[in-house]
């Protein structure tokens, strides 16, 4: 990710992520001032996951990918990342 127009580039996926997105990341990983619900299983989505403070490749934590530093997970995050910021396909 990098910063750009008051928000932040996500360079692999070829997107920029909406001020709500960028706002709700901020507060869960980088301010840390709520933490990031675990309630949604990585069922049925694919992808590579990094986390937007420390920029680590998520691990599969019991079905829900977390950050291998802070053990943050995005999970309650990737359907709005998906739906909402769409990214580009990729494979790697």
């Amino acid at each position: 990710m990098i910063e750009s127009l008051d928000t932040l580039f996500c360079v692999r996926g070829n997107m920029f992520l909406s001020q709500n997105m960028l706002n709700k990341l901020n507060e869960s990983f980088i301010l840390q001032i709520r933490p990031p619900k675990n309630h949604e299983l990585l069922t049925g989505t694919n992808g590579n996951w990094f986390c937007p403070n420390h920029g680590e490749k998520m691990v599969n934590k019991n079905g829900y990918a977390c950050c291998p530093v802070c053990n943050l997970s995005i999970s309650e995050f990737i359907y709005e990342l998906t739906r909402l910021n769409p990214h580009l396909n990729f494979e790697h």
